[in-house]
């Protein structure tokens, strides 16, 4: 895979589970056959889809791609149980990812963490009534 720059560590991967949400830093798009496209839109893009793979390039991307083949694209993916690459969005950074390569995968990883804090968050919140209910049957039990 040398076109991603950075990719999440594989303890963090681990740690989003199965449908964690993350983001990489490519140079370029991986060696697959795209296909053009447009989007809902209206505006040029780029999917491919096989084999259970999934990649879809916005505009901004494909416009980045036509002047550099080798551009800096942020790609947001979700972790899949069989290991399908499944980018369901890759675009070129905003400004606010920043300028330069490391800038933009500084951002990235931040993001990655962001994504983990949230997504332990949302955990949280589920549990949170269960074992408030719980305590308070304790507490009713003389316990």
């Amino acid at each position: 895979m040398s076109y991603v720059i950075y990719t999440p560590s594989a303890d963090l991967l681990k740690e989003l589970g199965v449908n964690g949400f993350y983001t990489e830093v490519w140079r370029g798009l991986p060696d697959l056959a795209f296909e053009e496209t447009e989007s809902r839109g209206g505006y040029r893009s780029k999917r491919y889809e096989r084999g259970g793979d999934y990649v879809w390039v916005t505009s901004d991307a494909v416009e980045e791609l036509d002047e550099n083949s080798q551009a800096i694209l942020v790609a947001s993916l979700r972790k899949t149980k069989s290991g399908k690459i499944h980018a369901w969005h890759v675009s070129s950074p905003s400004k606010f990812m920043g300028e330069t390569p490391g800038e933009i995968t500084r951002r990235a990883e931040r993001l990655n963490l962001d994504s983990l804090n949230e997504q332990k968050e949302r955990e949280m919140e589920r549990i949170r009534p269960i074992a408030n209910r719980v305590r308070a049957r304790k507490l009713d039990m003389g316990l």
